[in-house]
């Protein structure tokens, strides 16, 4: 059994076990997948102001794709005030009431929760 405390993003690889006895030769292998989720669960913005909800896919590949949840429903990204990062991050620009909730990221089986609450005054 191998056991790694503190686990970081750069114990992620490809490890090998093999165990040697006069019955014979066992090995195996197995990949492991460290995934540190964002620091950030609670953001606040004042009104007008951009926010950028992380959501970093290191180290899962670049290509594994992202889908942002808002209070439970996907979320239309492709408005001309929110986009999604290279880094799968989501940008709101100029933040409004409207805005605040509860936003979810998918990446592959991995899942982050982000509060955006919104300060401020309102139009």
């Amino acid at each position: 059994m191998l056991i790694i405390s503190m686990a970081t993003t750069e114990d992620s690889g490809t490890y090998h076990c093999a165990a040697f006895s006069e019955a014979g030769v066992a090995s195996s292998s197995q990949r492991v997948l460290v995934i540190v989720p964002p620091n950030v669960d609670f953001i606040e913005r004042v009104a007008q102001q951009d926010a950028v909800l992380d959501c970093s896919n290191d180290p899962l590949p670049p290509a594994t794709p992202t889908t942002w949840l808002f209070n439970g429903s996907r979320l239309a990204v492709t408005s001309e005030r929110s986009a999604v990062l290279q880094n799968g991050s989501l940008l709101v620009q100029g933040v409004e009431l409207e805005d605040m909730g509860v936003y979810m990221c998918e990446i592959g089986e991995v899942n982050f929760t982000i509060n955006l609450t919104v300060l401020g005054k309102f139009r």
